[in-house]
Parts: structure tokens; C-alpha cells; sequence
């Protein structure tokens, strides 16, 4: 299964903050002690508001 290039638009626990979560590579498929478990690199990208250090304008 291809997921290299998919977006998904994620929320945290409580529903308030989206991040959008990129696919860099498909899943690779590892075996570790006789199970097999699929893995892939991803970026999250998140805007930070209101952070420690950050001037208004």
C-alpha cells in the first residue's frame, strides 16, 4: 500500500488543535520476534500561537 505524499489533517486529544501530518515514505514492513509491523516516516507541521518569546506586532 502507497501512502508516500498523503496528507491527513489530524486533532489532539480534546479536539481543539488540527496538525497536518505528511507522509514522507510508504510503510516498510519490519519483522521483530515473529510479527511483522508496518512502519513510515511522517512530518507533523503545526502553527504555534501565543508561544514563550514571540513578539506581537
Amino acid at each position: 500500500m502507497g501512502i508516500a505524499g498523503t496528507c491527513v489533517l489530524t486533532q489532539d486529544e480534546i479536539g481543539i488543535r488540527k496538525h497536518l501530518v505528511i507522509f514522507v515514505t510508504d510503510l516498510v514492513p519490519v519483522i521483530r520476534s515473529n510479527k511483522t509491523e508496518h512502519f513510515a516516516i511522517a512530518v507533523n507541521l503545526t502553527t504555534l500561537k501565543n508561544r514563550p518569546g514571540k513578539k506581537s506586532r
